[in-house]
């Protein structure tokens, strides 16, 4: 296609360009359905960014930009996709990345920009971020733009609820409610890699527990 002949990148950001980032997100997508795995899209938004330009003018906002930049790409994987929207936005892709795990990382984010100080002209200036995250499974959107459009609105609700926090499918997300989804996805885990490793013993000592975990899975594939 026209667009995989011209340059991904973007000369003014060096990230990938918008259109690019949604051209390989729809590759991403049909691998997801193809592999039966999920896409994580998220849009992180700069708080306050037309009052922080009009204190602190254009140049300190494109610095705040870079770094804000350098902390993102410092924590992605090589398959993740990152673009800069606009002056105040920018959006992720994560191929293979659930509804939990991409909050998870998106709360890191927000939790590492919030403890940011940038001193510019013996000012200290703090700057957060809020973040809308969708995903192609729990979502079921089937195309990049529709998961970017869920995920931009989930910035809006948080934007009204204040801003500096991650919004999903459910609103704000909790720290302890994901900590504690966290930890079920990693008992998942870890008794797939026992039953793999030949020990189906002590899978079935906790059964119970793993049955009830995956709960939301079995009664989402009966009603398709």
């Amino acid at each position: 296609s026209d667009l995989a002949r011209q340059s991904p990148q973007d000369p003014d950001s060096g990230l990938l360009s918008p259109a690019y980032v949604e051209h390989r997100g729809a590759q991403a997508l049909a691998e997801a359905r193809r592999y039966h795995t999920e896409v994580a899209a998220m849009v992180i938004e700069l708080d306050g960014y037309d009052a922080l330009l009009e204190r602190h003018g254009l140049h300190v906002m494109q610095l705040i930009a870079r770094k804000l930049t350098k902390m993102v790409t410092a924590r992605i994987r090589t398959e993740d996709n990152i673009a800069q929207r606009s002056n105040s936005q920018f959006v992720l892709l994560s191929p293979g990345i659930g509804l939990v795990s991409g909050c998870a990382f998106a709360m890191r984010l927000r939790s590492s920009f919030e403890k940011l100080v940038m001193a510019f002209r013996e000012e200290r200036i703090r700057v957060t971020v809020t973040i809308g995250v969708a995903s192609s499974e729990v979502d079921g959107r089937i195309k990049v733009s529709e998961m970017l459009a869920l995920a931009s609105e989930r910035v809006l609700q948080g934007r009204a609820l204040g801003g500096n926090c991650v919004v999903a499918d459910r609103g704000r997300v909790d720290p302890q409610l994901l900590e504690r989804q966290l930890a079920r996805q990693c008992s998942v885990d870890a008794a797939l890699r026992q039953l793999r490793a030949g020990s189906p013993g002590e899978v079935e000592a906790r059964l119970p527990e793993l049955i009830a975990t995956l709960m939301p899975l079995f009664e989402l594939i009966e009603s398709r």
